[in-house]
């Protein structure tokens, strides 16, 4: 089966579900092919014994605490669809959903020399011109972005919030990939279709992608301080 975008993505994927215990899982998504040989191995067994769902054996760590910590692994695009997850007791049991409200956007904070690099990029100018002081170390971090304390030469006092570099195309790359998958699973799994995670992966792009916009989150906070 032919796979868009990068093949090491969808192995590391593949990699981190089946050792999180979710082999399963990763057979429902097309995805045994990427998955090394030691490691297939696994899945081949497991397959051997029956399906197993989200829940199924690996290790001391129960079901709803590896799928939180796989999706951490996967990283900000996945983290963020944990905490969709977590609002729908309607597709999850209690333990899951209640699990993934653990998960935190909070990472650490790229240095500031990147941050500066970025701003210089899409003000056009350098930071002495646009502020008459920026405070290096960041005031709160997270998956996608991160913000500082800044002050303009007319002395205002102001916040700037910052897209973390390369983050808009990981994460645009990571939405695509599991529009894929989602496309496989609601072919081959009766539970996906019948829970529409086509529609359901759909909304969470939609949401996502206005989430990296950060000129409509500006417009929204100046409509806010306007009313």
């Amino acid at each position: 089966m032919a796979l868009p975008h990068s093949a090491a993505r969808y192995r590391q994927i593949a990699e981190i579900l089946v050792s999180n215990g979710f082999s399963a899982l990763v057979g429902q998504l097309g995805l045994t092919e990427h998955v090394p040989e030691v490691l297939r191995r696994r899945l081949l067994a497991k397959a051997a014994t029956g399906p197993a769902g989200a829940g199924e054996a690996s290790g001391p760590l129960p079901g709803p605490a590896r799928l939180r910590h796989a999706l951490e692994q996967l990283g900000p695009t996945f983290v963020k669809l944990g905490q969709m997850l977590a609002t729908r007791d309607d597709l999850l049991p209690a333990a899951y959903t209640e699990e993934l409200t653990r998960l935190q956007d909070a990472t650490d904070p790229v240095p500031f020399e990147a941050i500066a690099a970025t701003l210089r990029e899409e003000l056009g100018v350098e930071l002495a011109e646009a502020y008459a002081h920026i405070e290096e170390v960041p005031l709160a971090t997270a998956s996608i972005g991160q913000a500082h304390l800044a002050r303009l030469h007319d002395g205002t006092e102001a916040v700037v919030k910052v897209r973390k570099p390369g983050v808009q195309e990981s994460v645009i790359a990571d939405l695509d990939i599991l529009r894929h998958l989602a496309g496989i699973a609601a072919r081959e799994w009766d539970l996906a279709r019948d829970v529409d995670v086509e529609g359901l992966i759909s909304a969470f792009d939609r949401s996502l992608r206005r989430e990296l916009d950060y000129r409509a989150e500006a417009a929204n906070a100046r409509r806010f301080a306007e009313d």
